[in-house]
């Protein structure tokens, strides 16, 4: 078995299914005698060292919500456009592609997915004399750092027969947030 003839079976945990692998030659599965062959870390791939297997930059996230004023003032319950987690994310950037009539979203972190607080983000439009803002009412995008395991955008406030999308990208970057601090009378970013 070489690279070029066979590839590995792996589960959806990114772990590979020992003494199993797939031949590309003879198109079926096989098992394989004495394990994959693989090792990481001079140990053998198994279920208790597994393969690593990297996340990838740039993962995206979205959500749409179509509402009333009725059934947001009767539900009691948040209208999410999306949760996720940051693990091994250090920011994410949410963009506003639809953002209805008299719509608010709510950008919001909790470390149990249970309890949310609102977080702030900077504005892409941004260009160092503004605030960082916790919700939006307009098409536009906000980059947040990661803050809490995981985040999440809402819907806090509907207008009528509205509907608001939004779409995050999850970036193993940093975010770099500027702001606009007084020293002495004067500006500096």
């Amino acid at each position: 078995m070489t690279a070029q003839t066979a590839r590995l079976l792996v589960d959806g945990n990114g772990q590979i299914i020992p003494n199993q692998y797939y031949d590309v030659v003879t198109d079926s599965f096989k098992a394989s005698e004495g394990g994959t062959g693989i090792s990481v870390g001079g140990t053998a791939v198994s279920s208790s060292n597994p393969l690593p297997v990297a996340q990838t930059d740039g993962l995206t996230v979205s959500g749409t919500v179509i509402g009333t004023l009725a059934h947001q003032a009767t539900s009691g319950i948040p209208t999410v456009l999306f949760t996720t987690s940051m693990l091994n994310y250090e920011s994410i950037t949410v963009q506003v592609t639809s953002a209805g009539t008299s719509c608010t979203v709510t950008y919001e972190t909790s470390d149990d997915n249970s309890t949310w607080i609102s977080t702030s983000g900077l504005s892409f439009t941004n260009v160092g004399n503004s605030a960082l803002t916790t919700t939006s009412s307009a098409v536009g995008g906000i980059q947040f750092t990661r803050k809490g395991l995981y985040f999440r955008a809402r819907v806090s406030a509907y207008g009528v027969n509205s509907t608001v999308t939004a779409i995050g990208t999850l970036s193993k970057a940093p975010a770099v947030q500027q702001g606009l601090i007084s020293i002495d009378r004067k500006s500096v970013v």
